[in-house]
């Protein structure tokens, strides 16, 4: 009887969480204000799911480019960085996670040099099948899209 109840009360918690991400999912990446951002990162951080800490990761970028400081912005900056990394380099073979920093390597500033993951992060995302038009679409929009990641997206649009 344990068990049931125990069972019982993890599917309804876990049906509670899926919209909090889906939610973020159809956001990601118009994350308009400091306020949306600081909204998200209140529901996520006491997710512990892959998918949540990444958003999570995402959601202190957005927090770091709207906060005026730059003291501030490059501490959540390195916040949301070191997050994102450490889940990649424990969760390597979660696409979407790759899929959410190859969008802040292309709109981070160069000088911060957090660009020297893109070819891996396309690899990822070329090969996944979880990843629908809409990221494609997202994935076009970036400014410092190379050519040969634009056709081969375009490829995947096409097929």
């Amino acid at each position: 009887m344990k068990f049931i109840i125990t069972l019982f009360l993890f599917i309804n918690i876990q049906s509670f969480a899926s919209p909090i991400l889906d939610q973020i999912r159809s956001k990601f990446p118009l994350i308009e204000n400091k306020e949306e951002a600081e909204n998200f990162i209140q529901k996520l951080e006491n997710r512990k799911d892959v998918s949540s800490q990444g958003y999570l990761a995402a959601m202190y970028f957005f927090k770091s480019k709207y906060v005026k400081f730059p003291t501030t912005k490059y501490k959540y900056f390195k916040k949301g960085k070191n997050l994102l990394d450490l889940l990649i380099k424990k969760n390597p073979n979660v696409v979407e996670l790759h899929y959410i920093r190859f969008i802040f390597q292309h709109q981070i500033p160069s000088f911060l040099n957090y660009n020297e993951d893109k070819i891996e992060d396309f690899k990822a995302i070329y090969k996944a099948d979880f990843i629908k038009n809409r990221e494609l679409k997202i994935l076009l929009k970036l400014d410092k899209l190379s050519i040969s990641h634009k056709q081969k997206i375009n490829e995947l649009l096409n097929q």
